[in-house]
């Protein structure tokens, strides 16, 4: 009997129940036949009976894999006892249970591995996930007690405020800075075994700017033609939010030649305005600032004429390109391009804090 064959039948016994047996006292006895007639079904379509022993045959020749289990960092193929970087699990979305191949692709016979996905068999895990954490440096230890996943807040674990104090060997690996955005994983009863399972390469400043001419005939004035072309050179430049990266954005602008200020979005509406008059280019990082903070910055610098930037991105690329072509309206007629966020950026945070 084939698949189709026993549907048939299947759907027969089906209507026989509702129309012969249903009642208005047994309606959950025969709903609950039909259920397991639906859940028959529904492994029945999985088996490989259409085209007899071809099918079988097709079936038993695909890859059995191997199953997965995940760690903090990676994982490993314990019947093979081959580990499989976190890169490859990222890449592939492998979870902890699934199944899959290790092909042994370097020919010297090192313990290098192309892996394939066979199929999804995934089984919770007591692992958890950070992510977006950012580094910041906290009595000459490095830290992370802030997250930028959904706009700038608290690590909480267990619905209490957490620092992750990061090892030295996370530090050495992953070559980590104030700055920096990490996802850590942890285990909740062994937070202090926690581990940095990625680094986010979000895009620091490699920005080339143009030189002149005569910078390339005259080698012993690059710097100052490298100065001088500077479009920041002098110009007061108000970053508004996230403060973790205040100091990197600090570096980036002034070597640049601009003059950094810094508000962090909640103070005092006079204040803030007083700062922002002062600026000649005003950055909102609007995922990290109150939707009423972000609405005053705005209207302060139309009222005032000032340029603008509404960066949506935690890269140095994104504001040194946001400082030098604003993207406000008053710079719209002057072919100012749109702010965008770098492909290299994996951290566009799009969602903001809403109004307290």
């Amino acid at each position: 009997m084939n698949k189709e064959e026993i549907l048939k039948d299947c759907k027969q016994q089906i209507s026989k129940m509702i129309e012969d047996e249903l009642t208005l006292e047994n309606i959950t006895e025969v709903f609950d036949e039909i259920t397991t007639y639906q859940e028959f079904l529904i492994q029945l379509k999985k088996l490989p009976v259409e085209n007899g022993s071809k099918e079988v045959q097709e079936e038993s020749e695909k890859p059995s894999g191997h199953k997965f289990s995940r760690q903090l960092v990676g994982g490993f193929i314990e019947d093979l006892r081959v580990y499989v970087p976190e890169s490859v699990v990222r890449s592939l979305k492998i979870e902890n249970g699934d199944f899959i191949t290790a092909k042994q692709s370097d020919p010297s016979g090192r313990n290098m591995y192309e892996f394939g996905m066979v199929h999804r068999d995934s089984n919770p895990t007591e692992r958890k996930e950070v992510n977006y954490a950012i580094v910041e440096k906290k009595n000459n230890m490095l830290v992370a007690e802030t997250k930028g996943e959904h706009g700038l807040e608290n690590i909480k674990i267990n619905d209490m405020l957490h620092t992750f104090l990061l090892t030295d060997d996370d530090i050495q690996h992953h070559k980590l800075k104030e700055g920096d955005i990490v996802d850590i994983a942890y285990y909740p009863n062994r937070v202090e075994n926690a581990k940095v399972c990625w680094k986010h390469w979000v895009n620091e400043s490699n920005y080339q700017k143009p030189q002149k001419s005569s910078v390339y005939k005259k080698n012993d004035s690059v710097d100052e033609e490298k100065e001088q072309s500077s479009e920041l050179k002098g110009k007061h430049v108000l970053v508004i939010g996230c403060e973790p990266r205040k100091h990197v954005f600090r570096e980036e602008i002034e070597q640049e030649g601009g003059v950094f200020s810094w508000a962090e979005g909640i103070e005092q509406e006079e204040r803030l305005s007083s700062m922002i008059k002062k600026a000649d280019v005003v950055l909102i990082l609007i995922s990290f600032i109150r939707h009423r903070a972000s609405q005053l910055a705005v209207d302060v610098c139309k009222e005032r004429n000032i340029p603008y930037s509404i960066i949506q991105s935690l890269g140095v690329d994104a504001v040194i390109e946001g400082a030098k072509n604003p993207t406000s309206e008053q710079q719209s007629d002057a072919g100012s391009k749109k702010d965008e966020v770098s492909e290299k950026d994996l951290l566009t945070l799009q969602k903001r804090f809403q109004s307290s």
